[in-house]
């Protein structure tokens, strides 16, 4: 799994054993993937939430702005939670080496975020169960 990321991601500084290079990247892949599923998990739930509260009581409200996609944003917790944690991953376990992770870290943090953005807005739009069939788009069919 490091290896992936090691296509990436390069040591900062030559004094780093190649063992702790790769175990650091092995973890670090993880807490990747984990921000990225925090990030899918935290969008859908706030979008679930804000169509619940989206109500339809009149024919104007069908053409009111349609704001809960505005939740699609939670999923920039995973560029946070990923920058936050692999910047102090790194200081934490290469302290004495120097060299700086900042550049990668928020790298890796706007990719994460990324791609947690990318998979909710599919899962919104691809997958009825988050938008209630009151709100969803249908196709009129033409009456001759």
């Amino acid at each position: 799994m490091g290896q992936f990321l090691a296509r990436f991601i390069r040591k900062p500084s030559v004094e780093i054993e190649s063992i702790h290079w790769e175990a650091f990247l092995v973890n670090l892949f993880w807490i990747w993937v984990v921000a990225i599923i925090i990030g899918i998990c935290l969008a859908l739930y706030f979008y679930r939430e804000a169509v619940a509260a989206f109500k339809v009581r009149s024919s104007d409200d069908v053409f009111r702005p349609f704001t809960p996609i505005n939740s699609l944003a939670w999923a920039l917790s995973a560029l946070v939670i990923m920058a936050l944690c692999s910047i102090g991953y790194y200081y934490f376990r290469f302290r004495a080496f120097g060299g700086s992770f900042f550049g990668t870290g928020v790298m890796l943090g706007c990719i994460s975020a990324l791609i947690a953005f990318l998979c909710a807005y599919i899962a919104i739009s691809q997958f009825g169960v988050y938008t209630p069939k009151h709100l969803r788009y249908r196709a009129m069919k033409l009456q001759a």
